[in-house]
C-alpha cells in the first residue's frame, strides 16, 4: 500500500491519507471545498464548493498518475439540496462518459460546515 500526498490539494487534518494506492486501485479520501494550504471553506455557493472538491480530487489523482477518467465510483455527501441540484452540471465539466458509478447522500452535517464532501475510487493499469 502506498500513501499519496500532494500539496496541490488540502493536506489531511487528522490521521488519514489524502489517498492510498494499492495495485491498480486508488482510494481518495473525502475532499472538502478547501483550497490547498488553506483551512476554510472557499465559498457558501454550492456550485463553487462542488468544483473545488473535484479540483482537489483531480490534483490527488494526478499525483498518483491517475486521471478523473479512471474514476470507478464517486461518493457525494451533502447538507444542502442545492448541491444535489448542481451536481450533474458540475460533473460534466470534470468527467466524460462513461461516467463513474455514483451515490449522493444527504447528511446532517460535514466538517467545517461544508455543504459537500466527495471521495472516490479509481482504477488504472499502469
Amino acid at each position: 500500500m502506498e500513501r499519496i500526498e500532494t500539496k496541490n490539494a488540502p493536506l489531511p487534518f487528522g490521521t488519514y491519507s489524502q489517498a492510498v494506492r494499492t495495485g491498480d486501485l486508488l482510494f481518495v479520501s473525502g475532499q472538502l471545498p478547501i483550497r490547498p494550504n488553506e483551512k476554510t471553506i472557499i465559498s457558501d455557493d454550492p456550485k463553487t464548493q462542488l468544483k473545488q472538491c473535484f479540483q482537489n480530487i483531480k490534483s490527488i489523482c494526478e499525483a498518483a498518475n491517475f486521471t478523473l477518467g479512471d474514476a470507478v465510483k464517486i461518493n457525494v455527501y451533502y447538507t444542502d439540496l442545492a448541491v444535489s441540484e448542481n451536481l450533474n452540471e458540475v460533473m460534466e465539466g470534470f468527467f466524460n462518459a462513461p461516467y463513474p458509478a455514483r451515490i449522493r447522500v444527504k447528511v446532517a452535517g460535514l466538517s467545517l460546515n461544508a455543504k459537500v464532501e466527495i471521495d472516490g475510487v479509481f482504477s488504472c493499469k499502469k
